[in-house]
């Protein structure tokens, strides 16, 4: 990984992606090359994983919370509450307690650019510890091209082509936001639950729930200090 956040093994705040024009200081999807550096990090792993949980899932069971820790844009959780869903959350408790560094999401049915589109992608996430972390996370809308790619200059670089905005979003680094964690209970902040709740939503176009592809824990293993 690749950025200003760990420099000769001090831990830096780091800095948000660029602002949405649609959503200032929400973090940006289809950016290329923009990363965290984090020498010690890793992604969570399946063995690390105790339970994943939600207040709601769509009917059906093809849309259930596990689906959006499997590593597969193809498949979401999808919350089945009335409305919105706002309010509903999806809470992840892990196997053994690690740091928590950054969360990122890539908050719709990242499935084809259609159904992106006609579900509701998430706006704004409410991040709670059980080390006291407690921060709203914004999210720019994944299915509205951007004017241009900021990752490669201003308005001078040029439009992204809409027919390859879904892709660029799919594929590109995903939008992360690091965890604030200055008013955690403990030091060094050891996690061993976290909750995503939903604040605020993108309305789909077709249907009234609200999706999520995926979720990126970056973790640090205190035993790797």
């Amino acid at each position: 990984m690749v950025g200003p956040w760990l420099l000769l093994g001090t831990a830096l705040a780091a800095e948000p992606l660029p602002a949405s024009a649609t959503d200032p200081g929400a973090a940006v999807y289809g950016m290329r090359g923009v990363d965290y550096a984090c020498a010690v990090c890793q992604a969570l792993e399946g063995k690390d994983l105790a339970r994943v949980t939600a207040t709601s899932s769509l009917a059906g069971g093809r849309y259930q919370p596990a689906m959006a820790l499997d590593g597969d844009l193809s498949t979401a959780w999808c919350e089945g509450a009335e409305g919105t869903g706002a309010g509903q959350a999806l809470k992840i408790e892990l196997a053994r307690p690690l740091m928590l560094e950054a969360v990122g999401l890539r908050g719709g049915y990242f499935k084809t650019a259609e159904l992106l589109a006609a579900n509701g992608r998430i706006r704004a996430v409410r991040l709670r510890t059980d080390t006291g972390v407690d921060q709203v996370m914004r999210f720019a809308d994944p299915a509205v091209p951007m004017a241009w790619d900021p990752s490669v200059g201003g308005p001078e670089a040029g439009a992204i082509d809409p027919t390859r905005w879904f892709q660029q979003a799919r594929e590109g680094e995903i939008p992360r936001h690091a965890v604030d964690r200055a008013a955690t209970a403990e030091t060094p902040p050891l996690v061993r639950w976290l909750s995503l709740e939903l604040v605020e939503v993108w309305p789909g176009s077709r249907y009234g729930d609200t999706c999520l592809s995926e979720v990126e824990l970056l973790l640090i293993d205190p035993a790797e200090l």
